[in-house]
């Protein structure tokens, strides 16, 4: 499925969600979230990947977002991991020290391979 900013693929309860925007905002977060919170109430998914390669840049109100998926995803005992993440991206994770919450991976193989059950 692919929407605004979004390409979503889905196999059995994974989910690759692949950001399409250089910025990551509010907006396109949020966006993003309800989408994949979508996946876990109607296609009982529980377990993504967050592709984040073309992503350059996340606002602080794209990780809030980002958090409440991962709260969403604790109700349902499931899991979200982030690939492919550009420098600037992986710094914004560190400096908040939100890494110990998102596991990071090299590529999407890796990551749906750590992610699924």
């Amino acid at each position: 499925m692919d929407t605004a900013g979004l390409c979503i693929e889905q196999t059995n309860d994974v989910v690759v969600a692949t950001a399409t925007t250089q910025d990551l905002t509010e907006q396109e977060a949020t966006h993003l979230v309800d989408e994949l919170i979508g996946c876990i109430r109607y296609d009982a998914a529980h377990f993504f990947v967050l592709n984040m390669a073309q992503v350059q840049r996340i606002t602080s109100s794209a990780i809030q977002a980002l958090l409440i998926l991962f709260q969403e995803l604790e109700h349902v005992r499931g899991r979200v991991v982030l690939a492919n993440c550009q420098p600037n991206v992986e710094s914004v994770f560190e400096t908040t020290r939100l890494d110990a919450l998102f596991e990071r991976y090299e590529d999407i193989d890796e990551a749906v391979e750590a992610v699924t059950p």
